[in-house]
């Protein structure tokens, strides 16, 4: 099956989409070792996290509307339809039926509360991957070998402040995904105490 992937990605990914999918693929391989998450898993899922980023967002919307793969207020986040549409393409085309690797490409982008360590790597490594170049990228990366939990709320404190100062609209999923892990590490403090 991993020939297979390798084969679609190469056939439907600009080379910059599949250079950024190698990369996730690799830190995800390494924050798995680190925190003791199925290798193969991690690859599958790694690999195939993008493999709709290059549909056209007529198309992701079109194919997200067919087969009933979000709410009918998600369409309007463009950004977020290719994962469904991943997740989906996963499942239909490489016969993946894998809950933790559909959930883990469905959810790169927007994060959800209670995310499986398989999710929170996806997540995670997509945000930090080598070729990613913004303010506080570096902190993100150093404190991903450590905490996962504690990344996930440093990303979203950095990106929902930039959406908020460019006047971008910030999808639920990641408004909870960002406080369900801050109320698990307020929780983590209070029984260190």
């Amino acid at each position: 099956m991993i020939d297979k992937i390798y084969e679609y990605l190469k056939n439907n990914l600009s080379q910059y989409r599949y250079d950024h999918v190698m990369r996730v693929c690799e830190i995800a391989l390494d924050l798995g070792k680190i925190f003791d998450v199925d290798l193969d898993k991690i690859k599958i899922c790694a690999l195939l996290h993008d493999c709709a980023k290059d549909i056209s967002i007529e198309d992701l919307k079109k194919i997200s509307i067919e087969n009933n793969l979000l709410k009918e207020e998600e369409y309007d986040y463009g950004s977020i339809l290719h994962s469904a549409v991943g997740a989906f393409i996963a499942k239909e085309k490489f016969n993946i039926h894998d809950e933790d690797i559909l959930n883990g490409i469905a959810y790169h982008t927007t994060g959800r509360a209670n995310m499986s360590l398989l999710e929170k790597v996806i997540f995670v490594s997509d945000k930090i991957e080598e070729g990613r170049d913004f303010k506080g990228v570096f902190d993100l990366r150093k404190m991903a070998k450590i905490d996962l939990d504690e990344t996930i709320v440093m990303y979203f404190n950095m990106e929902l402040t930039r959406l908020i100062s460019k006047n971008k609209c910030i999808h639920p999923k990641s408004v909870e995904c960002r406080n369900f892990y801050i109320l698990s590490n307020t929780k983590k403090e209070d029984l260190n105490e």
